[in-house]
């Protein structure tokens, strides 16, 4: 009976470990985004952008080139396989010809849409995918 209670209770803290680990693995990942784009309301300028997991590896931070604008998002579960190591920034293209960036993929999490409607109220097309190097 002892022994069962200490399984039952060890177990859940080994499986956390290993998942913490798995994705603790993953160092800094670069894209080269050839395009301008908007996210959070800001234009972005084309270049090489960092994506980093946040702290506790339930977000991402991604930083622009010059270093000095970081956002932040929170991940959940997506479409991606649990063992995947896939980054990679999906843009939508908007009625004016821009872009705006869909999501941010990091591994098997995956932000929730960060692009809603234009300022006509119409959705926006899905156009490009870029991924790490």
């Amino acid at each position: 009976m002892r022994s069962t209670i200490r399984n039952f209770v060890l177990a859940p803290a080994v499986l956390a470990a290993m998942a913490f680990t798995a994705t603790s693995a993953m160092a800094s990942s670069a894209l080269n985004v050839p395009f301008s784009f908007t996210a959070n309301g800001r234009v972005c300028p084309p270049g090489r952008y960092i994506l980093d997991a946040g702290p506790l590896r339930n977000s991402v931070v991604v930083t622009d080139p010059t270093g000095k604008v970081d956002f932040s998002w929170v991940l959940g579960p997506g479409d991606p396989s649990p063992d995947s190591s896939k980054v990679a920034m999906q843009f939508d293209r908007d009625g004016d010809g821009g872009y705006q960036l869909r999501s941010v993929q990091y591994g098997a999490m995956i932000t929730g849409r960060l692009d809603k409607k234009n300022k006509h109220g119409e959705k926006y097309a899905p156009a490009r995918v870029v991924e790490g190097e």
